[in-house]
Protein backbone atom coordinates (compact mmCIF):
# COMPACT_ATOMS: atom_id res chain seq x y z
CA UNK A 1 0.00 0.00 0.00
CA UNK A 2 1.05 3.44 -1.23
CA UNK A 3 1.02 6.23 1.89
CA UNK A 4 1.15 10.00 1.60
CA UNK A 5 2.52 11.74 5.09
CA UNK A 6 3.07 15.10 6.34
CA UNK A 7 6.01 16.09 8.58
CA UNK A 8 4.69 14.77 12.04
CA UNK A 9 4.27 10.78 11.57
CA UNK A 10 8.07 11.20 10.47
CA UNK A 11 9.10 12.96 13.42
CA UNK A 12 7.29 10.99 15.83
CA UNK A 13 8.77 8.13 14.39
CA UNK A 14 12.18 9.55 14.19
CA UNK A 15 12.62 10.76 17.45
CA UNK A 16 11.63 7.24 19.05
CA UNK A 17 13.14 5.89 16.58
CA UNK A 18 10.46 3.57 15.07
CA UNK A 19 11.00 4.44 11.06
CA UNK A 20 11.02 0.92 10.04
CA UNK A 21 7.76 0.06 11.99
CA UNK A 22 6.26 2.28 8.97
CA UNK A 23 7.94 -0.01 6.29
CA UNK A 24 6.63 -2.63 7.60
CA UNK A 25 3.29 -1.82 7.45
CA UNK A 26 3.51 0.62 4.24
CA UNK A 27 5.14 -0.98 0.67
CA UNK A 28 5.80 2.84 -0.37
CA UNK A 29 5.70 6.02 2.17
CA UNK A 30 5.08 9.66 -0.57
CA UNK A 31 6.30 12.69 0.72
CA UNK A 32 6.50 16.26 -0.72
CA UNK A 33 9.45 18.20 -1.04
CA UNK A 34 8.89 20.82 1.52
CA UNK A 35 7.59 17.58 4.42
CA UNK A 36 11.47 16.60 3.40
CA UNK A 37 12.50 20.32 4.23
CA UNK A 38 10.67 20.79 7.15
CA UNK A 39 11.53 17.31 8.47
CA UNK A 40 15.35 18.61 8.41
CA UNK A 41 14.64 21.71 9.82
CA UNK A 42 12.98 20.64 12.99
CA UNK A 43 14.72 17.08 13.81
CA UNK A 44 18.08 15.90 15.54
CA UNK A 45 21.41 14.82 13.76
CA UNK A 46 20.65 11.16 15.29
CA UNK A 47 17.13 11.40 13.80
CA UNK A 48 18.42 12.64 10.74
CA UNK A 49 20.56 9.54 10.57
CA UNK A 50 17.61 7.01 11.12
CA UNK A 51 15.66 8.39 8.40
CA UNK A 52 18.68 7.88 6.30
CA UNK A 53 18.99 4.77 6.94
CA UNK A 54 14.90 3.57 6.38
CA UNK A 55 14.81 6.14 3.94
CA UNK A 56 16.31 4.22 0.78
CA UNK A 57 14.18 1.87 1.30
CA UNK A 58 10.77 3.19 1.46
CA UNK A 59 10.58 6.40 1.01
CA UNK A 60 9.85 8.73 -1.81
CA UNK A 61 10.23 12.49 -2.00
CA UNK A 62 7.99 14.00 -4.22
CA UNK A 63 8.27 17.80 -6.07
CA UNK A 64 5.16 19.55 -5.42
CA UNK A 65 5.06 22.47 -7.88
CA UNK A 66 1.29 23.19 -7.04
CA UNK A 67 -0.87 21.73 -4.49
CA UNK A 68 -3.85 21.25 -6.63
CA UNK A 69 -1.58 19.63 -9.64
CA UNK A 70 -0.49 17.10 -6.09
CA UNK A 71 -3.91 16.62 -5.51
CA UNK A 72 -4.76 15.83 -9.12
CA UNK A 73 -1.71 13.05 -9.23
CA UNK A 74 -2.80 11.81 -5.68
CA UNK A 75 -6.89 11.39 -7.06
CA UNK A 76 -4.92 9.26 -10.18
CA UNK A 77 -3.81 6.77 -8.05
CA UNK A 78 -6.85 6.50 -5.58
CA UNK A 79 -7.52 3.02 -5.62
CA UNK A 80 -3.75 2.14 -4.63
CA UNK A 81 -2.94 5.31 -2.39
CA UNK A 82 -4.21 5.77 0.89
CA UNK A 83 -3.23 9.36 3.03
CA UNK A 84 -1.20 8.39 6.29
CA UNK A 85 -2.22 10.50 9.65
CA UNK A 86 -0.89 9.66 13.06
CA UNK A 87 -1.75 10.93 16.48
CA UNK A 88 0.92 10.20 19.28
CA UNK A 89 -0.04 10.40 22.26
CA UNK A 90 2.06 10.22 25.37
CA UNK A 91 1.05 7.54 28.19
CA UNK A 92 2.81 7.83 31.47
CA UNK A 93 1.86 3.91 32.51
CA UNK A 94 2.65 2.48 29.36
CA UNK A 95 5.57 2.82 26.64
CA UNK A 96 6.63 6.49 25.82
CA UNK A 97 4.43 6.61 22.27
CA UNK A 98 1.39 4.87 22.05
CA UNK A 99 0.74 5.61 17.94
CA UNK A 100 -2.71 5.39 16.77
CA UNK A 101 -3.42 5.53 13.06
CA UNK A 102 -5.93 6.83 10.44
CA UNK A 103 -6.08 5.96 6.90
CA UNK A 104 -8.46 7.67 4.49
CA UNK A 105 -9.27 6.52 1.06
CA UNK A 106 -8.78 8.58 -1.36
CA UNK A 107 -11.93 9.43 -3.56
CA UNK A 108 -11.61 10.31 -7.21
CA UNK A 109 -13.48 13.74 -8.44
Amino acid sequence: MKVISNTSPLIGFAKIARLPLLQQLFHQLLIPQKVYDEFFDECTSGEALHFHAVAPHFITTVKVEQVSSFSRRLHSLWKNTQILSFLMIEKPSTKPWNCISQLCRLEPF
